[in-house]
């Protein structure tokens, strides 16, 4: 079931102070991507166990196709990115 979303967000607040105060590199897996992209620099998408998308995390935030999986509702079924 995860962690409550209160502690969620400090552990993410903890984690993104000491990789930018001790220049740790973190790797992250975690289904809240609103959490996981905003500590990001470089994210991937994983979809049915494929890349779907990655990138710099705060691009990815704004695309309407990693909305849609941030928000688990991808309408179209889709399991690639559109293309560019």
């Amino acid at each position: 079931l995860g962690l409550a979303p209160r502690l969620a967000r400090e552990l993410f607040r903890m984690i993104d102070r000491r990789r930018r105060e001790d220049g740790l590199t973190v790797l992250v897996v975690e289904q809240n991507a609103r959490l996981a992209l905003g500590i990001a620099d470089l994210a991937c998408v994983l979809a049915g166990g494929r890349v779907v998308a990655q990138g710099p995390a705060r691009s990815l935030l704004g695309e309407e196709f990693i909305r849609g999986f941030r928000l688990g509702d991808n309408p179209a079924g889709r399991t690639q990115a559109p293309e560019p």
